[in-house]
């Protein structure tokens, strides 16, 4: 494992395997999209539904937690992809809005039927217990990782071919 406070503490080594071994297989792919690329789109469609311009660059890599540079590599493989377009602000051309293209919804559609299918597979192979105990000790997790400092590696994500 070559990390040595892992290797002194045995629940925390077992810890940092499960989450490789679940990370090491996408649990939801749509078209080779990679989870970063899947997270943007999913939000770029929430807020459309609230703001039919749809949201700016900045909030959406506000939104994300990555580098302006990161955030603009993503949207490129989108637009790339047919799956966004980009547009000037009429009021205030130094702010770009992002929306979805007929393609975006597509696959936005295609992304929460094949995470509710794996998420109802998930439940029915754990049952209904152990997937609820699951949910609360991953949200229990999540609020611990999202309170700890950002760290240097953060923002370096890549988005990845289509």
């Amino acid at each position: 494992m070559d990390n040595p406070a892992l290797e002194s503490n045995a629940l925390a080594a077992r810890l940092f395997e499960a989450i490789v071994r679940v990370k090491r297989k996408p649990w939801i792919s749509v078209g080779g999209m990679s989870l970063s690329c899947v997270q943007t789109l999913l939000y770029v469609q929430k807020r459309e539904e609230q703001s039919p311009e749809g949201p700016t660059v900045s909030a959406i890599r506000e939104r994300l937690g990555v580098t302006s540079p990161t955030t603009t590599q993503w949207l490129n493989h989108l637009a790339e992809a047919g799956l966004v377009e980009r547009h000037l602000d009429p009021e205030d051309r130094r702010r770009t809005h992002v929306q979805l293209t007929p393609s975006g919804q597509q696959r936005c559609q295609k992304v929460r039927a094949a995470a509710a299918a794996a998420l109802v597979g998930l439940v029915e192979y754990m049952g209904q217990r152990d997937a609820a105990a699951l949910a609360e000790l991953l949200t229990k997790a999540g609020d611990y990782f999202v309170s700890l400092p950002a760290t240097p590696a953060e923002g370096e994500r890549s988005c990845g071919a289509f």
